[in-house]
């Protein structure tokens, strides 16, 4: 899938506790739209695309971007039925001026992330008092007024604040966001200030897996469920199917283990990141299906559509 990342760095004073962003990041100065526009053009012609499924636009904080707009009509019109994915903390939704215009833009995802399912755990990590009540409406208004060209992605980052209370966080989703066109559950990406916070956000692969169990049930509930960043072998078999590629090359690498491994052809790898936080990854290369067989879906992203024992 052809797919670029727009960043824009925009002095974004994200006080989250687990922002992927460097310090040097959050301070730099303003990016001027002709350098995050030259900066797209160079990735363009780095990959050699001449064509694009997708382009994110990042941040920082996106919505608070002072040309935030131009940057959306500059993409529509370079690549007119592309489809633009704004990663947002959503706050800026519940405004109503601000949200129409979003919506004037066709074939467009809205990506959010819900750190908790009541304001005290949510704003805690994102360190902003109100923010929980900020998102949520601001989701509600976008979630109703919609149309059908336009998506809403849901985003659950797994840390340490919020291990425990996953179960309720679906839950919440569950009751008011049901039709949310896709559900995400992000395993933490020790960069940024979440490797500075590491011994108070971190968690490991095995600490997540009693979580999974619990929660399991509900992926079928949703439109369309994802596991992000999860190497296959930390997985029951039964999520396989959930498990998306979604992390470039440079950023994974495979153990020494995980050569012999029958999955590592679907498989993501561990993120290199992770290493800042374990030492010694908790990889359990299947040297054997055990008479499991692997239904293929041809989507290098996601590469296993079931399984089923033999």
């Amino acid at each position: 899938m052809n797919h670029i990342e727009m960043p824009i760095w925009n002095k974004c004073n994200n006080r989250c506790v687990m922002c992927t962003n460097t310090e040097e990041m959050i301070q730099e100065d303003c990016f001027t739209f002709e350098s995050v526009i030259n900066y797209f053009e160079e990735e363009l012609k780095k990959n050699n695309y001449t064509t694009l499924e997708s382009i994110s636009l990042t941040g920082g904080e996106t919505t608070i971007c002072p040309y935030l707009f131009k940057l959306l009509d500059y993409a529509r019109k370079r690549f007119p039925g592309v489809i633009i994915r704004l990663l947002t903390n959503g706050r800026m939704f519940l405004y109503d001026n601000f949200r129409k215009e979003c919506l004037s833009y066709q074939n467009i995802d809205f990506a959010v992330p819900l750190h908790g399912h009541n304001a005290e755990i949510h704003d805690k990590i994102t360190q902003v008092p109100g923010s929980f009540f900020q998102t949520v409406e601001g989701l509600k208004k976008i979630y109703n007024e919609r149309r059908a060209d336009q998506k809403i992605e849901i985003r659950i980052i797994a840390n340490r604040y919020n291990l425990t209370i996953i179960p309720k966080i679906f839950e919440f989703i569950k009751n008011n966001f049901i039709e949310a066109d896709r559900v995400v559950l992000i395993f933490l990406e020790f960069e940024g200030k979440a490797e500075t916070n590491k011994n108070d956000v971190g968690i490991t692969y095995t600490q997540i897996q009693p979580v999974l169990e619990q929660i399991k049930k509900c992926f079928k509930l949703f439109k369309d469920f994802r596991l992000y960043h999860f190497p296959l072998c930390v997985l029951e078999p039964s999520l396989w199917m959930y498990d998306w590629r979604t992390l470039p090359d440079s950023e994974v690498t495979y153990l020494t283990e995980c050569q012999k491994c029958k999955l590592k052809k679907y498989c993501l790898g561990v993120h290199k990141s992770y290493f800042n936080y374990v030492k010694k990854p908790e990889i359990r290369p299947w040297l054997n299906l055990h008479g499991i067989k692997v239904k293929e879906t041809g989507n290098f992203f996601n590469p296993i559509s079931s399984i089923k024992n033999r």
